[in-house]
C-alpha cells in the first residue's frame, strides 16, 4: 500500500481513533504492508473492529452523545 495513499487518510483515520501502523509495516521507503498477523483478508474486519483505539474513541463518541441527551431530555430542541 503507497504511503502517499496513507499519509491522505491519516486524519480520517485518526478521527475514528485508528492508527494506520496498528494494521501495517514498513515495506521499503514508499510501501506499507499489512502487518504479519493480517495474513488474509478476512483477518482485516476482526483487526479493525477490536482495535483499542477505534474502540476507545467509539465509546468517547457514545458517551458525549448520552450525555447531551440526558441534558436535552424533555426539552424541546425546535
Amino acid at each position: 500500500m503507497p504511503k502517499a495513499e496513507v499519509a491522505d487518510k491519516a486524519a480520517l483515520l485518526e478521527a475514528h481513533g485508528l492508527s494506520p501502523m496498528d494494521l501495517l509495516v514498513e515495506r521499503d521507503a514508499k510501501y506499507f504492508d499489512f502487518a504479519p498477523t493480517l495474513a488474509k483478508r478476512q483477518d482485516i474486519k476482526p483487526a479493525v473492529e477490536g482495535n483499542a483505539g477505534l474502540i476507545a474513541k467509539e465509546a468517547a463518541i457514545r458517551n458525549a452523545f448520552e450525555t447531551w441527551c440526558e441534558r436535552w431530555s424533555g426539552t424541546a430542541l425546535i
